[in-house]
């Protein structure tokens, strides 16, 4: 625990709102400032300020360092009570497995949900999944039946300091006395294929999680950026992080590879529920692609050249997808279009606010003038620690 607080005291920093620096200006000579504007935010950053690209770096891998400790700490803190709801509402049909993000290990101190799943084994998982979406009766009495099992178990609930929330008719949140909570999902098939995916690119390569924490942390603080905090939940960073490292950027080979084709047997939308669940029982085995990787681009050099890329005027015309190389125009565009994320297995947008991504994209374009400017680099988001 102590090596956390250490970690988290070197890596504060004091960072400047984007509109205090805009409204300063920046003093430097005329040639210098007309070379920096016609150069990318990357370019800026490799040939102007490569002292700060290395505290990026560095940072960059604290980071990492404390999302493994602060998994381990999170794991060893809820497992007991994990086991004990398992005992509790849980028959040798039927089990708990833990969602995102605390599943992918992709978890930041302070900023996280406890999700769990609530699972049928074999066949029954569709069945299941059917009658609990279709059947209010069903659904309804079987909650009721989840609660009271919940509160007969005195050596897991404690009436008086904990309390139980329904939400969205579909989950239960679970709300206890030292302010932990535990969220249970039911009939959340859609959000075991998402778990299953997202482990596989969480694994592929450090430099996945390393970008993923780095885009969630400036989600987190989008007002310093002209935005409002949040913008992006983690499966929609998830995707924006997924899709960028797939694509070739400039001359530069892609870092990954699309892992939905290596992997279709594991990822497709065709595979049965059950076989999904059986596979999140197993440890994800990413060796096979590691000869299709390109290892050469710095974690730090891929932050600034996603807000490069994000920042381009294309995107905010484009459907993005987790499956395909480049974003997808479309075929008309109206004055009022916006970018979609899409999801994988539906090929529906993830938000109705689609808003939200194209606030998102003019942060980043905010974002690579600042970079430009040598703000933003160094002192990136870890004032969230």
């Amino acid at each position: 625990m102590l090596s956390i607080l250490k970690k988290r005291s070197f890596l504060i920093s004091i960072v400047k709102s984007g509109n205090e620096i805009f409204s300063r200006g920046y003093i430097n000579s005329s040639n210098r400032i007309l070379i920096r504007s016609e150069l990318s935010a990357y370019e800026s950053a490799t040939l102007l300020y490569s002292d700060k690209l290395r505290n990026l770096e560095n940072n960059l891998a604290l980071i990492e360092e404390t999302r493994v400790e602060t998994h381990k700490k999170i794991i060893k803190q809820m497992e007991p009570r994990i086991v004990k709801l398992k005992n509790c509402i849980c028959n040798d049909k039927s089990d708990i497995v833990i969602g995102d993000p605390v599943g992918v290990g992709l978890v930041l101190p302070n900023d996280f949900v406890f999700n769990l799943v609530f699972v049928v084994s074999g066949d029954e998982i569709e069945t299941f999944g059917s009658d609990f979406k279709l059947n209010s009766q069903f659904r309804e009495g079987f909650i009721d039946t989840i609660i009271n099992l919940i509160k007969a178990d005195k050596s897991f609930w404690n009436d008086k300091e904990d309390t139980i929330k329904v939400k969205n008719r579909n989950k239960i949140l679970l709300c206890f006395g030292d302010k932990t909570e535990l969220r249970i999902n039911f009939a959340a098939n859609n959000e075991l294929r998402n778990l299953n995916l997202f482990r596989y690119y969480a694994a592929s390569d450090v430099r996945f999680r390393k970008l993923y924490l780095y885009v969630k942390m400036l989600s987190l603080n989008m007002k310093k950026l002209g935005g409002v905090k949040g913008l992006l939940d983690s499966h929609r960073i998830f995707i924006l992080v997924g899709h960028f490292l797939q694509t070739s950027f400039g001359n530069q080979q892609a870092v990954l590879p699309v892992l939905t084709d290596i992997y279709s047997s594991f990822l497709s939308p065709n595979i049965p529920t059950k076989d999904v669940l059986e596979n999140l029982y197993k440890p994800v085995d990413v060796s096979g692609i590691q000869p299709l990787i390109n290892p050469k681009p710095l974690a730090s050099h891929l932050v600034i050249q996603f807000i490069d890329y994000f920042a381009n005027p294309d995107s905010y015309k484009s459907d993005i997808y987790l499956n395909k190389f480049h974003p997808v125009k479309e075929r008309e565009m109206i004055q009022k279009s916006r970018p979609r994320i899409l999801n994988f297995y539906t090929n529906k947008r993830l938000c109705s606010y689609d808003n939200n991504l194209y606030m998102f994209l003019r942060c980043m374009k905010n974002a690579q003038k600042l970079i430009k400017k040598g703000h933003f680099i160094d002192n990136f988001s870890n004032f969230y620690f």
